[in-house]
């Protein structure tokens, strides 16, 4: 990823950069765009598979336009929900899409305790059970990436 073989690179999307540190010790720093790039490229994918299930159902209605396009998108997804309106707005032009609204749904993740036998909201680090300190293995929900629904005319 960076200018040779040698180097790693790290994320830090929270303060927008890219770290690349090569083993000979030097520290070489990119532009966010970089990081911009790498990100809003999943959530175009995305947009573009959504987009073709709610123009199919569309065609399949015979509907002029759509109004709205609901997605379900969970915390642990990896989607940023501002790069998937951005996408929206971009791939909906020219299209029976375009001056539709996308609605964004956040699903927390949940995980079930087989020791408590009850589902726990996750913190943002670990997957700990607040009540018996037991690490879930199961993850009930916060992973979805779905279109949940369509609004036509």
């Amino acid at each position: 990823m960076g200018p040779d073989n040698n180097g790693t690179a790290e994320y830090d999307y929270e303060y927008e950069y890219v770290c690349v540190h090569m083993r000979d010790g030097y520290l070489r720093v990119l532009r966010a765009s970089v990081v911009c790039q790498t990100r809003l490229m999943h959530e175009v994918g995305l947009m573009q598979d959504a987009l073709r299930i709610a123009l199919d159902q569309a065609r399949k209605e015979k509907a002029a336009r759509i109004l709205t396009l609901r997605m379900r998108v969970g915390a642990l997804s990896g989607v940023v929900p501002d790069a998937l309106s951005f996408a929206f707005e971009c791939l909906s032009r020219g299209t029976p899409a375009e001056g539709g609204k996308l609605e964004i749904e956040s699903v927390p993740a949940v995980c079930w305790c087989a020791t408590c036998k009850k589902e726990f909201s996750v913190p943002e680090l670990g997957f700990e059970c607040p009540a018996c300190g037991t690490i879930a293995t199961e993850l009930r929900s916060g992973r979805e990436i779905e279109v949940a629904s369509i609004d036509l005319e």
